[in-house]
């Protein structure tokens, strides 16, 4: 054999071991998410999974699996806490229900403006990291847009619901809002709110404009009235098994992913004039955006901070101290 034969071997010889070493080196993230493929929210996670990829330079990759392949979002986030699936996407509520300190985000009439939340978001990024520290690592908030109320028949006012079953978010403080307005809060998940309103079980819908008309339900409840009382957002999380044994520089790469890809500018600039198309979309099919009248927005506001109270009676001092977080943030984000 010759020296350039001899020297050839070592090179493809080191060649190959090399690209088995990036095979072996390489960990696939999976990611668990509601959202159905080709959604904002999906396309969110695309981007992030580039992200990931591009900065641990290929150590790391994501698989998306959208539409709940992985399972009700519940038991995702409780799989993402044992650390059998890396990474978890979904609602505040299911977020909340294993960090009840979370809750106030929930709360209604914490957010006055779209303005004021879009402020407020990413400040509040580094408490709510520091509150969900034992639980995993925390990656972002990710935009739903306002929780508004939908109506099978035209309301003249806000007075107009009391008597009406409602549906409602299945949590107690969303109980208590419309229950403090006068209504039957009835409440179920998103996947049984069509049933209800077509055998009219219900007559009002607590819905964001996303699943108001992806769902079908713009058809049902066609009168969509802006009471926004709630800024709706869901949140990412790695969970600490999943982080506590990636090495340095893969955690590294993650945490500058999860700070461009999730960073709210981004995700929000992804989502401005979505909630703008869905709006043409429901008007084309017969539905009716209305504005509440600066009496009834007083009302309702009015309704979400009296509920307040009771619900930290229930949750305790943590979520007292995340809300009082919240609030001191507001102070710095003008309504608008």
């Amino acid at each position: 054999m010759t020296t350039k034969q001899t020297i050839a071997g070592i090179a493809m010889g080191a060649a190959l071991t090399l690209t088995a070493g990036q095979a072996l080196a390489e960990q696939d993230l999976k990611f668990a998410t509601v959202a159905p493929e080709g959604s904002i929210w999906y396309r969110m996670a695309e981007n992030y999974a580039s992200l990931v990829s591009q900065y641990s330079n290929g150590d790391l990759s994501v698989t998306i699996y959208p539409g709940g392949q992985l399972g009700a979002q519940d038991a995702t986030l409780s799989q993402a806490v044992r650390g059998r699936i890396e990474i978890w996407a979904g609602g505040i509520v299911a977020l909340a229900a294993i960090e009840p300190d979370l809750s106030p985000l929930l709360f209604p009439g914490v957010f006055e403006s779209t303005e004021q939340a879009n402020c407020m978001f990413p400040l509040l990024v580094e408490p709510t990291r520091a509150v969900l520290a034992d639980v995993g690592q925390f990656v972002g908030f990710i935009p739903l847009g306002w929780n508004n109320l939908a109506s099978v028949n035209e309301l003249n006012s806000i007075s107009d619901i009391a008597g009406q079953n409602i549906r409602s978010l299945p949590i107690p403080i969303a109980v208590q809002l419309w229950q403090h307005l006068g209504a039957t809060a009835v409440p179920l998940d998103t996947a049984e709110t069509a049933s209800a309103l077509s055998t009219g079980m219900v007559t009002l819908v607590d819905t964001a404009m996303a699943f108001w008309v992806a769902t079908g339900h713009a058809e049902l409840a066609p009168n969509y009235y802006l009471t926004q009382h709630n800024y709706n957002v869901a949140a990412a999380l790695i969970g600490n098994r999943t982080w506590n044994a990636m090495s340095a520089e893969d955690q590294a790469a993650l945490s500058r992913a999860n700070d461009e890809a999730w960073n709210w500018a981004t995700v929000n600039g992804m989502y401005a004039g979505f909630e703008s198309r869905l709006t043409e979309i429901a008007q084309g099919q017969g539905a009716s955006i209305h504005e509440l009248s600066a009496e009834d927005r007083a009302i309702v506001q009015a309704a979400g901070e009296a509920v307040w109270e009771p619900a930290l009676a229930e949750l305790g001092d943590g979520a007292r101290a995340y809300l009082d977080t919240m609030l001191r943030i507001r102070e710095q984000c003008p309504a608008g």
